[in-house]
Order: C-alpha cells, then structure tokens, then sequence
C-alpha cells in the first residue's frame, strides 16, 4: 500500500494531498504578520520588515525579507484597501520529525480585500476607531520560552479559547470590543488581539511582553511616537485607570470608554486618546 492522505469529516473519507506534511499544521513551526492597507499602502511597513526580521532570525529561517516586502507592497496596490496575511513557515525537511536539517522559508500570502477603514479617523496616518466597551477575561496567556518572546506564532491554541470567552461576551453586550486578558502570573498582559494602553497616575503606559504576549507593531510605534512607558498592570491598579485603549496593526487604536470587571462596568474619564496623549506630550 503506498502513501496516502485522506479527510475523515461528518463520517466520509475522502482523499487529499499532502498538506499534513506542512511543519506549519503539523508543528506550528513558524510565525506571520498581519497588516493593514489603505489607499494602496501598508501601514506601520518598518515595524513590519523588523518583525519579519527579527522573527525569522528567531526561526533560524532563510528569509529576504526585502524580496518579500517588495511583493506586498505591489499587492498592496493593487488591492488598495484591506488586509493582508503572511505566514513565513519552514519548508518540508528531509529528516523525520520535528527536527530540521536546514532554514528554507515557505511564505504564505492572504489578500482581504475590504474597504475596512470606510468612516475611520486617522491621526499621524493611525487609524483611530469609535469608543466601547471591554471586559476582564478569565482565559490567560501562558509564560513563553526566551527564543519566542514577543512573537507572534501560528501555533495561537490560547487565543482560540480567548476570543470563544470574547464572542460569548459579545453575544450579551454588543457594544464590548474586546477583552484584558492577563497571563498565567496574574498580571494584566493584552487584549485577544491586540496590545494594552493604559493611563494611570497621569501618564501612558502599556504592560511589558518579556514574559508573554506580543510585541505589537501598533504597539511598537504608539510607544516611540508617543514616549510612553512599560509598566506592569495589575488586578489593584483596574480600579483607578481612567484611560484604556488597545491597539493592532490593522485596526489602529481602539479606545474604551468602560472596562467591565467581575460583571460590574466601570466607566472611564477619559475617551479623547490622541486628545489626551497630544496634551501630555506637547505641554504649554
């Protein structure tokens, strides 16, 4: 009998090619990169290139990265408006198992076309979305190894439970936007798809991701634009917060008008976030 693949679904077996031997469904052996387009552009495309950078270094990957910008760029383009997905995994090796004998990358591109930034507000070309609500969500984040800190890998197992908790939220709340989720420690690390920005004692802060979590590139760009700190956030400090925002590459900014702990919603002072930031770091 030779080698074979099949798909057993609803109880019918049917062939199918060899898309098992991927290390990226068989080992989530790689990371990607998610970016925003608009008007033909890729926002944040530096922060972009040094995540490719640094994350296939971190991989021990073969990447040009240049030649793979150069491609989407073009793509961007031509889509004009949307997002686009790159997944750089490892090719298929000739040594069984997990290991692997060299670093030749596979890149996988997704376009979306989609006019997602149709009534949205851009301040300093970052996109600036309406104000809701989040919640404080019981799923957490586990502690990373040193070699995947600050990641952001295709093996996300966590953030599919997280954004379940997320969606059964939203189902009772339409108004909520997202969710803090903490890490195994207790402290308070992200959002399910996005980094933290918090204000409190009359400053900016967002939480460290030396631990876990990712260091987003909106996140990356917010902190060097706009001065703002690492600062740990914990379960104390929830109470006295009055401005919370959380950040992607592809949304922008996404400020929050009310955080929602243990079912009660406390309301926040401050919403106006650039407003606020612009204030704090250009003083009269």
């Amino acid at each position: 009998m030779t080698m074979a693949y099949y798909e057993l679904h609803d109880g019918r077996l049917t062939k199918t090619t060899g898309v098992m031997d991927s290390r990226a469904l068989a080992y989530g052996d790689g990371f990607f990169s998610t970016m925003g387009v608009h008007d033909g552009r890729i926002l944040c495309i530096d922060g972009h290139q040094d995540r490719l950078t640094l994350s296939s270094a971190r991989f021990e990957l073969s990447l040009d990265v240049k030649s793979v910008l150069a491609v989407l760029i073009d793509l961007a383009v031509q889509m004009g408006e949307g997002v686009l997905k790159v997944i750089i995994t490892r090719d298929r090796q000739a040594v069984r198992g997990y290991g692997y004998a060299d670093g030749r990358a596979v890149v996988l591109i997704k376009l979306m076309p989609s006019p997602i930034y149709s009534g949205v507000s851009f301040y300093d070309g970052i996109p600036y979305q309406l104000a809701g609500v989040a919640v404080c969500l019981s799923e957490r984040l586990s502690l990373r190894t040193s070699r995947f800190l600050g990641l952001k890998l295709i093996s996300a197992h966590e953030q599919v439970f997280i954004q379940r908790e997320l969606h059964c939220h939203q189902q009772h709340d339409s108004a909520i936007i997202e969710g803090l989720v903490a890490s195994a420690s207790g402290e308070w690390v992200s959002g399910s798809m996005s980094n933290v920005l918090y204000h409190l004692d009359g400053k900016w802060h967002t939480p460290p991701v030396q631990a876990c979590g990712v260091d987003g590139v909106m996140r990356r760009v917010l902190m060097t634009q706009y001065d703002i700190a690492e600062r740990v956030l914990l379960d104390e400090d929830l109470m006295n917060l009055d401005g919370l925002a959380f950040c992607n590459a592809v949304r922008g900014v996404m400020p929050i008008s009310a955080l929602t702990i243990n079912g009660v919603v406390h309301p926040l002072k401050m919403n106006g976030f650039f407003t606020k930031l612009y204030h704090q770091t250009h003083p009269h």
